[in-house]
């Protein structure tokens, strides 16, 4: 792997740990602003690219460092109940990458499609998931994980949309 593309993908990653960290815990799913970093991944990098950062990210946090929501860090995070939507991170930032590089580099609409499409993805897997863990039917925990949150991430994907314009890597 060339050091270009080993320092991107560092940065990404980088960006993910600052990211999510920043969170607001509002209810069992804390909304924090990690979308932003795997979105950015998926825009910039190309999809391998992207999904080694955002599994960087995991490992990082995996290992206990506080990169998590609230800096919390640890494999108790990753197999407690918002723990899917952190699994999901690698296969969004590469979905939206692969999806957006369809039709070629900063073409507005395959951006948009891309991210929410994955954003879909993300919320299949972490809902899945925290239904599983908490014991509670995948339609009660769509209001737990889903619905509180589809208008702050749909503003991410602007604020992505936003950045990206100015991005040049």
């Amino acid at each position: 792997m060339k050091t270009n593309v080993m320092v991107r993908n560092a940065f990404f990653t980088a960006l993910l740990c600052i990211l999510s960290v920043i969170a607001l815990p509002v209810s069992e799913v804390p909304f924090s602003l990690g979308l932003v970093g795997v979105f950015m991944c998926g825009l910039i990098l190309t999809p391998e690219n992207a999904f080694i950062s955002a599994l960087c990210y995991i490992l990082i946090g995996a290992i206990g460092v506080p990169v998590f929501a609230g800096f919390k860090g640890g494999i108790g995070i990753l197999i407690g109940a918002t723990g899917g939507f952190i699994f999901s991170y690698p296969l969004v930032a590469f979905c939206v990458s692969y999806f957006s590089h369809l039709t070629g580099r900063k073409n507005l609409l395959a951006d948009i499609w891309a991210m929410i499409a994955s954003l879909i993805i993300c919320y299949a897997i972490g809902t899945g998931w925290f239904s599983v863990i908490t014991g509670s039917n995948f339609f009660g925990a769509l209001a737990v994980t889903v619905y509180p949150f589809t208008v702050f991430d749909l503003i991410k994907i602007v604020i992505c949309l936003i950045l990206r314009r100015f991005v040049k890597i």
